[in-house]
Formats: C-alpha cells, structure tokens, sequence
C-alpha cells in the first residue's frame, strides 16, 4: 500500500509501505496535490518504478531529520557537512549507483584540502550513515564497507622530567 504526505516544505512524498512493513519516502518534487496522485498512480501501476533508489540528495533528506533526532548536535553537523561535502564531490547520482572510485575520489579532494583526520571522521559519518540505508533496506549493501581510512602519523609523547615541571622550563613550552 502506498500513499502521499505534505511535509512542511510543501512538497508531496510519495511513503511506499514494502514487504517487510518499512516505510520509503520519495519525492514527488511538486506542491500540486493533483500531480503528486498522478505520480502515486504510476508507482503504483508499474512495480519496477517502486525499486528505483533515491538519488544521494534524497537519501540525504530522508536521513537528516533521524540524525537530528537521535544523535547529539555536534555529530549531527558532522554527519550534515560530511554528507553534503560527499554530494558536492561525486554529483547526484542513484545511492545504489555510488562505488569505491566515487569514495576514493572524494578522500583526494577532501585530503587536498583538510587534515586526515578530519577526513577519517567525515568517512565514518558517511560509513554509519548509509548502514542506516542498509537498515531501512533501501540499499543491500555499505558502499563504504572495504574502505580503508587514511593512515595517521604517530606523534612521539613529550614527556617532561620533575625538574623542568617544577622550573616550568621555557623549553619545554
């Protein structure tokens, strides 16, 4: 069973009740109530429409309002920056369509411009995020299972002997 929904934004979602009684969302990208029921009847006419994957913009939007919802506000901007660094890097393709080369490629760019790090942390917020699409069973499997993340220089511990703690050596500083 499928029906529509008017979110906020005023646009209409197409909600795809499957199988296993999971909801889909998918955007209908019109305000016209009309239209948006003319999509619905064309999902609905022709299964195989129904198993197209939302574009990367899409799933985005869908996962968002859970982000926000269940994880701290400090991680939910990880997860919206490192999201919409992803899209801006491989474009709005299918999220079934995303492969290893579209994930190398956005680590070298990202790479070129921040520090490992902080490209370690984006690829584990992305890494979470589609195991959610997993979850939902929208995709079958983590385009980000396999990657690797960058290797992080060792710095060597500075340690401080009792006298130089006690003279607060400038050295040392």
């Amino acid at each position: 069973m499928s029906t529509i929904f008017k979110r906020t934004n005023g646009i209409f979602y197409l909600v795809l009740i499957q199988t296993n009684g999971s909801r889909r969302w998918i955007s209908t990208k019109t305000r016209n109530r009309s239209e948006a029921l003319r999509i619905l009847a064309e999902y609905e006419s022709n299964p195989k429409l129904a198993q197209q994957f939302p574009l990367l913009s899409e799933f985005i939007s869908e996962l968002m309002p859970y982000v926000k919802s269940n994880m701290q506000i400090g991680t939910a901007g990880i997860y919206k920056k490192s999201f919409n660094y992803f899209l801006q890097s491989i474009s709005d393709i299918p999220i079934n369509k995303i492969t290893h080369r579209h994930i190398d490629r956005y680590k070298s760019e990202r790479l070129a411009i921040v520090k490992k790090t902080t490209v370690n942390i984006e690829i584990r917020s992305l890494r979470a995020g589609f195991e959610n699409a997993v979850r939902w069973q929208i995709l079958d499997a983590n385009p980000f299972r396999g990657i690797k993340l960058c290797a992080i220089d060792e710095k060597r511990p500075m340690f401080l002997t009792p006298i130089q703690v006690y003279r607060g050596d400038e050295e040392t500083r």
